[in-house]
């Protein structure tokens, strides 16, 4: 039987093979230990099948990405199937697994990746396949799939890159093209029952699996050439099997989204609760991959969304909400979900709501209304191009003056910076369209003033398969080059922040996108040159790229060029439900400047991805969303309600005790706003402030706890994210701090050295009411991970010292591993105090002698212990490195643990 890991309580591993002074001196070593909140633990005995669910970026990246929340938790709800993850390790934790010669292992068994029957890899972005060969390689799983065995794993692939895969093809068994949420449990499914008739052989499963809509094995289409190299189609060599089409999900209604999702150990990039609220886009932007490959447009039902916030926020403790799509702001009923959602889940600014993408002509007054009483920090907008003309190209649809009242609203509204993307190397661009970007950013800047911050941030567009752009050139490095430079000594006059994105990743990132099956062997010999981290632009190397292109004798250009419209494209034989005809129509229309209207507005444009019958645009009425979705109610509700209908004395037959509640706000000194206050008509001139502040803390809490196994490798900053989510999880009435900002009141003990473990850690916690010390206990101890155990509490003063300033020394206890013996050192230790430690830091080192921050110093055969005065007060050094002093001996071979806190 399945069960979150965290909800077992059981002991977590630590990694096999791998020492405990190896973890600490990597970085983040908490990401490789598993054990999250969410993750899942089931019995070897029931499962049949193993798949690994591979993320080909690092784990703070891969945490934050939906996708791989809804296949784990999708597959994980299959009985007999066990999803495990694995993600790319930083280079420190590469280098540490070579040369130990240790396979990478999942997060939940710790199962060496070769070992699973199946491994799936998300493909995002085009320059993660060398996450990919890392991960292979590291899993001791033979790179090219012509080179695996019946005992190998089945190497499949999924995502928006496999509509256009083949740079990738000789590494994968098999691609899934669509919607996981149905492809992915058939597949599985499909290969069990392969698997478990011994008479099949590879190949034959790989034939098998064809059948299946989405499919596609690329070991049965064989690319043809022309004698002058050029790329001239494909020889199918299975019958009947000639076009490969995507399964599409028809309906987002009930499907499937975890409502326990995976919290990380560490701060993910997106360190957030994301909630998919729509897929697909019908827009039309010219250059948007994402916008045709995810059509038709599938809205998730108001009331479901407003459910799987309130589970997920629940069973997470996150602090802030993200509503995910293509385009939030053109979810039919955007405005009363995000009125309703604000007023159920961020009433007290304990949860923010942010959207991740907006369109200028989508961000009505109201709307920006709405989302500048959830978080007004910077804000950001994408015209995509400086010139109406080239907007019409690439059927943008956003006019000047729109732009321009949304940045008015936006200034006015309270927004202190605006960020504006835009692409150069557009098709049809001149120098007048560049020139177009700096005076759009000079008008803005004008309505910003001196005060607030203009940023222009560009990028370079990558003509796309599967856009009506397939066909367009794509500008070289050096044209890069010059229009960021010409941007940046230009806008820099006006006072206006420059960004750009790297001229080299954008360049590779279009060899990739439209080049053919020739570009692996690249990919392969850049890997064994030491090619990694690709998507990350401080890591990628343009000189191995370069020599790895070279010595293939691959020229990039080639695949950077324009094409004809009737030239055979390495990816025809992979449909997107859009036919080349419409791309085509849409590509003569874009150098025509002419625009094609969103569908949802006017008239169908006849894409194709919709059959009007299964497949179809699914979207949801304003209506229906503001009549259905109050699903908390609040003892004022009745009130609110008398004064909408225009009741002279909204509070008449009001208790007084409710009379003088809060409802809602936060202000100093009286610790809130009364009903009467809250309830102020607008002719009273006396409404609620902006930014009102905290209400005074009612009770301060004292914790101590245990930190022990797995959970010793957790950061204080990491360890600190694990108790406020706790606590919401538990829904205490955590106090916050004031300000535009409101942070939780959690005030932690010194910060304990990575990897020890210690049954004396404090944490003081403001609350808002009182609640009994046992009852605060008992929450914090069903919430917190395993290894993590509060085991007392008292009350104390809320204006008592702060831990900090009240301790005196810390204790110590270190003993004996393996063969170590302390005798040798237990004899003489009247010199203790003038042993010197070099503590060497980013750009200073000093020598500490033992006698400054140690005291009560005693060795014997098996166990020391030390004082280690408060580095409050004396310069100080860190246990391992007192261990290490006293005894000569490395504190990998010692157990060490904090004994005791001792305050003054």
């Amino acid at each position: 039987m399945q069960q979150p890991a965290s909800a077992t309580k059981s002991s977590l591993s630590i990694l096999p093979d791998i020492t405990d002074t190896e973890l600490v001196n990597i970085q983040k070593p908490a990401q490789y230990l598993g054990g999250e909140r969410g993750s899942i633990i089931k019995n070897e005995a029931d499962i049949r099948l193993r798949m690994c669910l591979a993320f080909p970026d690092t784990y703070e990246v891969g945490m934050a990405h939906v996708g791989m929340q809804i296949l784990y938790d999708l597959l994980n709800a299959i009985p007999d199937i066990w999803a495990e993850r694995a993600y790319q390790p930083l280079p420190d934790m590469e280098q540490l697994l070579r040369k130990k010669k240790i396979p990478i292992r999942s997060l939940e068994a710790k199962r060496p990746l070769h070992e699973f029957d199946v491994i799936g890899f998300s493909l995002q972005y085009e320059l993660c396949m060398h996450g990919i060969l890392t991960i292979l390689d590291l899993a001791q799983v033979p790179l090219l799939a012509k080179d695996r065995t019946e005992s190998d794993p089945l190497i499949i692939g999924g995502g928006p890159v496999v509509y256009h895969p083949e740079p990738f093809a000789d590494f994968f068994d098999a691609f899934l093209v669509g919607d996981g949420e149905e492809l992915a449990p058939d597949f599985l499914r499909r290969y069990q029952e392969l698997l478990a008739d011994k008479s099949y052989t590879r190949t034959d499963r790989l034939k098998e699996l064809t059948k299946i809509q989405g499919v596609y094995v690329p070991a049965f289409f064989e690319p043809q050439y022309t004698s002058s190299g050029v790329f001239s189609g494909f020889q199918p060599l299975l019958e009947g099997y000639t076009e490969v089409r995507r399964q599409v999900l028809s309906t987002l209604e009930n499907a499937p989204f975890p409502r326990q999702p995976l919290v990380p150990n560490i701060k993910a990039v997106h360190d957030r609760l994301s909630v998919e609220v729509m897929r697909g886009c019908v827009r039309g932007c010219r250059f948007c991959q994402a916008g045709y490959l995810y059509r038709p447009q599938r809205e998730r039902s108001p009331e479901e969304i407003i459910s799987i916030v309130k589970d997920s926020l629940g069973n997470s403790g996150y602090e802030e909400l993200s509503l995910l799509s293509l385009s939030t702001a053109d979810y039919c009923s955007i405005l009363p979900l995000l009125n309703q959602i604000k007023e159920n889940f961020a009433r007290n600014d304990e949860v923010a709501i942010s959207f991740p993408s907006t369109r200028v002509d989508a961000l009505t007054p109201e709307l920006l209304q709405e989302v500048q009483s959830v978080r007004r920090t910077g804000f950001t907008v994408a015209p995509e191009a400086g010139t109406q003309r080239l907007r019409d190209v690439i059927n943008k649809g956003v006019k000047e003056e729109e732009l321009m009242e949304m940045c008015s609203n936006v200034f006015r509204l309270g927004w202190s910076s605006i960020k504006l993307y835009f692409m150069i190397g557009l098709p049809t661009e001149t120098m007048d369209d560049i020139d177009g970007i700096i005076d759009l950013g000079k008008k803005v800047k004008k309505l910003a003033g001196s005060s607030r911050t203009v940023t222009i941030s560009v990028s370079t567009h990558v003509p796309k398969p599967h856009t009506p752009f397939q066909w367009a050139q794509q500008i070289d490095i050096e044209e890069t080059k010059y229009k960021q430079s010409y941007l940046r000594d230009r806008l820099k006059r006006y006072g206006i922040v420059f960004r750009y994105h790297s001229a080299f990743s954008s360049f590779i990132e279009g060899v990739f996108a439209r080049a053919d099956r020739r570009l692996g062997a690249v990919i392969l010999r850049a890997y064994e040159l030491g090619c990694r981290m690709d998507g990350w632009v401080e890591e990628i190397k343009p000189e191995l790229w370069l020599q790895a292109l070279e010595e293939v004798g691959i020229n990039p250009n080639e695949y950077l060029r324009e094409r004809a419209v009737d030239e055979a494209l390495p990816w025809d034989h992979i449909s997107c439900d859009i036919p080349k005809r419409y791309f085509q129509k849409e590509w003569e229309r874009a150098i025509a400047y002419r625009t094609t209207p969103d569908c949802l507005k006017q008239t169908c444009s006849i894409c194709g991805a919709c059959d009007y019958d299964a497949t179809r645009n699914v979207l949801f009425d304003r209506s229906r969303t503001e009549s259905r979705l109050h699903i908390l109610d609040a003892p004022w509700q009745p009130i609110l309600d008398r004064r909408a209908s225009g009741a002279s004395d909204v509070l008449e037959g009001i208790a007084p005790a409710l009379k003088d509640s809060v409802p809602t706000g936060r202000r100093e000194r009286s610790g809130g706003y009364t009903l009467k206050e809250y309830l102020k008509t607008e002719s009273d001139a006396g409404a609620v402030p902006v930014q009102p502040l905290e209400p005074l803390a009612q009770q301060r809490l004292r914790i101590t706890y245990a930190k022990t196994g797995s959970s010793r490798f957790l950061s204080h900053l990491e360890l600190a994210s694990v108790f406020f989510r706790a606590a919401r999880r538990a829904a205490l009435p955590i106090a916050f701090s004031q300000g535009f900002n409101p942070r939780p009141r959690f005030s932690f003990g010194p910060p304990l050295q990575l990897g020890l473990e210690s049954t004396c850690e404090l944490v003081d916690i403001y609350f808002l009411t009182p609640i009994a010390p046992a009852l605060c206990l008992e929450k914090f101890n069903s919430e917190l991970p395993a290894g993590v155990h509060c085991h007392s509490v008292e009350d104390i003063p809320i204006k008592a010292l702060s831990i900090q300033a009240s301790i005196e020394s810390l204790a110590f206890e270190f003993t004996q591993l393996q063969d170590v013996s302390l005798n040798q050192f237990s004899t003489d230790t009247s010199n203790w105090q003038e042993i010197a430690v070099n503590r060497k830091r980013k750009k200073s080192a000093a020598m500490i002698t033992l006698g400054e921050c140690v005291r009560d110093v005693s060795l014997s055969n098996n166990s020391g212990y030390f004082t280690l005065l408060s580095a409050s007060s004396v310069p100080t050094l860190k246990p391992f490195e007192v261990v290490e002093a006293l005894t000569g001996i490395s504190a990998d071979s010692l157990s060490i643990r904090k004994g005791s806190t001792n305050f003054l």
